[in-house]
Formats: structure tokens, C-alpha cells, sequence
């Protein structure tokens, strides 16, 4: 304890070192400091991350990874979903190709009724010529309507189209007289893979459109051309080839005698007997003897 003198001995106002050194820091100092030590902590921390990042391959960065998987997520997603699409497309399209098919069939079916029923129009009002006029007038313009709206469809389905529907909607066409039409679906049927059959029908089909639109020389090349057929695909059939030559030669000669051009007619018509006579008995020389006799007096008279 400080004797009298002592604390006598002290300068007024002075203050005492070690009662200094002993004073306590206010809440608000202690407070900062702690927070200032912090935010030391999480920057010391944060460098410390990216230092070893630093240290890292790039494949080992978990940054990095992340930003990969994303990107492969992103790609993956794209790709399937792409690949979704083209696959409703694809079946979509499939779809619209069986449905044009289908309308396609009910409407050649109806373009097939067409010539019989004129024909048979003929036969029942041959005796009342304006009602034939009218009925048979009804019956080619829906036989337009029917033959245009099969000839879109069929452009609609390209590559989908047998050379025997275009057989069908160009001879519907040409039986009104839509020669353009017509040439078309002649034309794009004659490029379709078939049998000798359908082949040969449609090239003497087009001869026919030729010959009615003028073009004698080009409807002469084509019914050559059919008579050529079997000569390029030959068949085993000896029959089949010698009937299919005889029509060929017959169905000229009514093209010719029909343009006036008597000589070739008689022409055609003497080689299609000639071929007849070559035929066995049987169905071949019983289905084309009536068809020969019934152009006999057409040729008969031309000249």
C-alpha cells in the first residue's frame, strides 16, 4: 500500500500505466475485430480453393465438370428432342401417304364404273338423243372432277403411285379429253417399275392420245414400242407373247383406220390375223377372235 509520501509524490493528473493496461475494449470494438477476422477467415478460405484449383488438371475441376455436364445435358436434350420430331414427322407423313392412298383407291374405283356406265347410257338412250346428251354430259363432268382430283392426289404421293393407278387416272383423264393431264400420268406410269402387262397397256394408251391429238408419227413410235416389250423382257409364255402381239397389231390398225390412214390399218389388221393363226386353241385365240371380227368391217370400209 502507497505510503503518504508516495502518493503525495504523484503529479496532479497523471494517470496510473498499469491501471491503464488493464482497461477492458467496448462491445463495438470487440465486435468489429470479429467480423474483420471473418471476412480474413472466408478470403484466406476462398484463395486457398482456388489455389488448389489452380493445382488441378482441368478434367479434375469441379467448376469445369459441372459446366461440362450442363453442356452435355444440354446437347443430349437437344439431340433427342430433335429426334422426337423427326419421328412424329416421319409418321405424320406416313399417315398422310396411307390416307391419299386410300382416297386415291375409292376414286379410281369410281373413275373404273365411268365407261361402262356411258356405255350403258348409250344402250338405253340411244332412242332420245337430248336425254342422252344431258345424262352422258353429267357423267363426264364428274368424271372430270374425279380424274383432275385423283391426278392431284397422286402428285401429292409421288413414289407412292403403282404404274396401274396411273394407268387408271390417265386413261380417266384422257376419256375427257384432258390431254395435258393425261401425257403426265402416261408418261410418270411408263417410269414406274411394273410387269410387261400393265407396261404395255400404258405405252399403247398414250398411242392412243397421240394419235387423237394429231401426233400419228410419235402414236406410231409408241405402238412399236409395245410391240418391242416382249422382244426386251422375254417370257417363257409363248402364248401370252403371240396374243399380246396380235392385240397390239389389232388396237393399231383401229388407231390408223380411226386417222384415216386405211393402208396402215390394213396393214396391222392382216399381221394381227397372221399372229392369231400362230395361237394354240385356248383361252388366248377364243378372247381375241371376237375382237378380230368386230374390227373386220371397220378396216373393210376405210379408205
Amino acid at each position: 500500500m502507497e505510503s503518504p509520501e508516495t502518493a503525495s509524490s504523484k503529479p496532479p493528473g497523471s494517470v496510473d500505466l498499469a491501471t491503464k493496461d488493464r482497461a477492458v475494449p467496448s462491445e463495438e470494438t470487440i465486435g468489429a475485430i470479429h467480423a474483420r477476422l471473418d471476412s480474413m477467415r472466408d478470403e484466406i478460405g476462398l484463395l486457398q480453393v482456388r489455389t488448389s484449383e489452380r493445382a488441378k488438371p482441368w478434367f479434375r475441376q469441379a467448376s469445369t465438370l459441372i459446366a461440362l455436364l450442363a453442356l452435355a445435358f444440354s446437347v443430349m436434350s437437344t439431340v433427342y428432342a430433335d429426334r422426337r420430331a423427326r419421328e412424329q414427322d416421319l409418321r405424320t407423313q406416313q399417315q398422310n401417304i396411307q390416307n391419299a392412298r386410300i382416297q386415291l383407291g375409292e376414286l379410281i374405283q369410281r373413275l373404273d364404273a365411268v365407261p361402262r356406265e356411258n356405255a350403258d347410257l348409250l344402250k338405253n338412250y340411244g332412242h332420245d338423243p337430248e336425254t342422252l346428251s344431258r345424262l352422258a354430259g353429267n357423267l363426264n363432268a364428274e368424271n372430270i372432277a374425279l380424274a383432275s382430283q385423283a391426278a392431284d392426289i397422286i402428285k401429292s404421293v409421288t413414289g407412292h403411285v403403282s404404274a396401274t393407278e396411273y394407268l387408271a387416272v390417265a386413261n380417266a383423264l384422257n376419256y375427257s379429253g384432258l390431254y395435258d393431264r393425261a401425257q403426265e400420268m402416261f408418261q410418270a406410269g411408263m417410269s414406274v417399275k411394273t410387269d410387261q402387262i400393265t407396261h404395255t397397256a400404258l405405252v399403247q394408251n398414250y398411242a392412243t392420245l397421240l394419235f387423237a391429238t394429231g401426233d400419228i408419227t410419235g402414236g406410231r413410235a409408241k405402238m412399236q414400242e409395245a410391240l418391242d416389250i416382249y422382244q426386251k423382257q422375254p417370257t417363257k409364255f409363248k402364248g401370252q407373247v403371240l396374243s399380246a402381239n396380235a392385240y397390239t397389231h389389232l388396237y393399231w390398225s383401229g388407231l390408223e383406220a380411226g386417222a384415216r390412214q386405211c393402208g396402215e390399218a390394213k396393214h396391222h389388221f392382216e399381221e394381227a390375223e397372221r399372229v392369231y393363226r400362230q395361237l394354240p386353241s385356248g383361252i388366248f385365240k377364243n378372247q381375241l377372235e371376237p375382237q378380230i371380227e368386230a374390227l373386220r368391217p371397220v378396216v373393210n370400209k376405210c379408205s
